[in-house]
């Protein structure tokens, strides 16, 4: 869980010993850890500072989960949101995932779960950019060998017509007339 070292993680419950629990796993193993108790308070740290994912339990001082995750997802989708709540809510785990948190933990969880549900978030995360970061690479690498940024296709293209030669350096491009 080497990812979660150094990391800021905000944590949003209104339960204080659910908060102080959480909080404190987090810690023990190397992450920055801020705390509050309701979602306003939480978009607003979120706005403010850099934070790499947030926790929020199902019932907050102020707000909801829903609406924190709108706002972040506002703020930096990049940013995972994982829910955790009592058992019995009105909220199941395939809604949650279908709403956009990251993970859906009931009460009660081991921790070790939800630790490395915060990894694999923040690595999926990582990747997502990483790949985005290539993606504008590759395109300005094309747009400067050949002049203009090429089509999107869905499969790479050979282009033997009107004399020009053309292999796509990455899946997905293609260009007209390249000799």
């Amino acid at each position: 869980m080497d990812i979660l070292r150094q990391k800021v993680i905000l944590v949003a419950a209104s339960d204080l010993g659910s908060l102080d629990a959480v909080a404190e796993e987090f810690r023990k193993i190397g992450s920055q850890v801020i705390t509050v108790t309701g979602g306003f308070e939480a978009y607003e740290i979120a706005r403010d500072r850099h934070v790499d994912a947030v926790l929020t339990a199902s019932r907050l001082k102020s707000g909801s989960p829903a609406q924190l995750l709108s706002d972040i997802r506002r703020l930096n989708h990049e940013i995972p949101v994982i829910l955790f709540g009592a058992a019995g809510e009105a909220i199941s785990q395939t809604e949650a995932l279908h709403r956009g948190f990251a993970a859906y933990f009931v009460h009660a969880f081991p921790t070790a779960s939800l630790l490395a549900a915060a990894a694999r978030s923040l690595e999926f995360a990582a990747e997502r950019k990483r790949r985005k970061v290539e993606r504008v690479l590759v395109a300005a690498m094309v747009e400067l060998t050949y002049g203009s940024p090429p089509a999107i296709t869905s499969a790479p293209v050979l282009n033997l017509s009107r004399g020009g030669l053309f292999v796509s350096i990455e899946r997905g491009f293609r260009s007209e007339e390249h000799t």
